[in-house]
């Protein structure tokens, strides 16, 4: 299968793994990148630029094949060491990042010269055409209905996705975290890969934090959904 996202990240299938806090370890990413996708590890689960070096290099004990870290750029009164972690990155060799949260323009640079493709998560038509215009490789779109951080303007992805399909030049996927129609949909509009979101969380490649986790999301039902701080603009699901 060809399309704009397999030749920029030189993988087989438009399958985009997505990070996934607490979920994003080598296990999962190397199962995704195995299959044929883009198996991404989770920076911040990791925590430290250390402990991310450790990961990267357990993932390539596992596949041979392409895998990216996410790096997510959240507000906090501490942050995260973010130079520490772009060079481990870096000197590790990984050349796939995807970005989410925060504007990234500040590390795209070293990025870039360090020969990283890079894909944003974005939330709205305005957010994709700013990470167009900054030079991001790519832009990963997160309607409302997406895990994590849904973005503040609760608009859902397909809507989003229909709207920067004219303006935006650069390739992009939509995210989707349910069953299959919607990565049929997705992949039928303009062949735009899928990143599966939520649904391997449940997976057996996946660690979870505690030994009750997998039950519970296998078995949670929708009305345990909500969303978070609205008010203090740090929304998450």
């Amino acid at each position: 299968m060809k399309t704009r996202i397999t030749e920029l990240f030189e993988i087989e299938y438009p399958i985009v793994q997505g990070g996934m806090h607490w979920a994003g370890f080598a296990e999962l990413a190397a199962a995704v990148s195995n299959a044929g996708g883009l198996g991404i590890i989770t920076a911040l689960t990791l925590g430290t630029p250390e402990k991310l070096r450790a990961e990267i290099a357990r993932c390539r004990e596992m596949t041979s094949k392409p895998f990216g870290v996410n790096l997510t750029f959240l507000p906090a009164v501490t942050p995260p060491d973010y130079p520490g972690l772009i060079a481990t990155i870096i000197e590790s060799g990984v050349k796939i990042v995807e970005t989410a949260g925060n504007n990234p323009q500040r590390w795209l640079a070293t990025l870039k010269a360090a020969g990283a493709r890079v894909i944003h998560k974005c939330t709205s038509v305005r957010h994709s055409l700013k990470a167009e215009a900054i030079g991001c490789d790519a832009v990963s779109v997160d309607g409302f209905e997406c895990g994590g951080h849904p973005g503040e303007d609760d608009v859902p992805n397909f809507a989003i996705c229909r709207s920067v399909t004219d303006p935006l030049a650069v390739s992009f996927d939509v995210t989707h975290n349910n069953t299959s129609p919607p990565a049929v949909h997705g992949y039928a509009m303009d062949k735009r890969p899928i990143p599966p979101g939520e649904k391997p969380r449940a997976e057996p490649e996946v660690i979870p934090p505690s030994g009750d986790d997998r039950q519970s999301e296998s078995s949670a039902a929708h009305i345990r959904v909500f969303v978070d701080a609205h008010g203090i603009r740090h929304i998450h699901r």
